[in-house]
């Protein structure tokens, strides 16, 4: 897997180039690029400019976090505690 900056560069695109080939702004592609989450919509705009499946694009790993649920919120708070 690659990052998008990784497929952009290989595809020789500047920001603004994958930016209007996807149909996104220019801002939009650098905050994936620095790691800020990315909508599923985006996603699939981006891949599809880079001509690959949103599989195979390496996504900022804060998307990739699992929420912890209140009851493991709350565990984790009172073994911190002991």
């Amino acid at each position: 897997m690659e990052t998008v900056k990784e497929l952009r560069e290989k595809n020789a695109l500047s920001i603004r180039d994958l930016a209007h080939k996807s149909g996104v702004s220019p801002s939009t592609v650098e905050r994936i690029e620095s790691g800020l989450p990315v909508r599923p919509s985006t996603r699939r705009k981006i891949a599809k400019a880079l001509h690959v499946k949103p599989l195979f694009i390496r996504w900022p790993s804060s998307l990739l976090t699992v929420p912890q649920t209140a009851g493991n919120a709350d565990e984790h708070s009172t073994s911190n505690l002991t």
